[in-house]
C-alpha cells in the first residue's frame, strides 16, 4: 500500500476537520448530517494511506463525524416527515 502525498493526506485531514466542526454546529439537521458524511469521506483517505500521526488523527476525526452522523440520524428523519408533510398539505390545497 503506497503512502499518500504528506501535503494531501493533510489538507484531507484539515478539510475533514473542519466539515465535522461545522457539521457539529450548524442547526440544519439536514445540513449537519450532508457535512458530517463529507466529513466522513475526506477522513477515509488519509485515515488508510497516509503517514502514522496523519492517519491517527484521520481516523479520529473519521470515528467523530460518523458517531456524529448517526446521532444526527433522527433528527433528519423527524425533520424531512415534517417537509413531507408540508409539502403534502401544500400541493392539497
Amino acid at each position: 500500500m503506497k503512502p499518500m502525498n504528506p501535503k494531501s493526506a493533510r489538507t484531507l485531514t484539515f478539510l475533514s476537520g473542519a466539515l465535522a466542526l461545522s457539521g457539529g454546529m450548524i442547526l440544519s439537521p439536514s445540513g449537519a448530517l450532508f457535512l458530517l458524511v463529507a466529513a466522513s469521506i475526506c477522513a477515509i483517505f488519509p485515515a488508510v494511506f497516509g503517514k502514522k500521526t496523519v492517519r491517527i488523527i484521520a481516523a479520529l476525526l473519521l470515528i467523530i463525524s460518523i458517531s456524529l452522523a448517526f446521532t444526527k440520524v433522527p433528527e433528519f428523519k423527524k425533520d424531512q416527515e415534517t417537509y413531507r408533510r408540508h409539502m403534502n398539505s401544500t400541493v392539497k390545497q
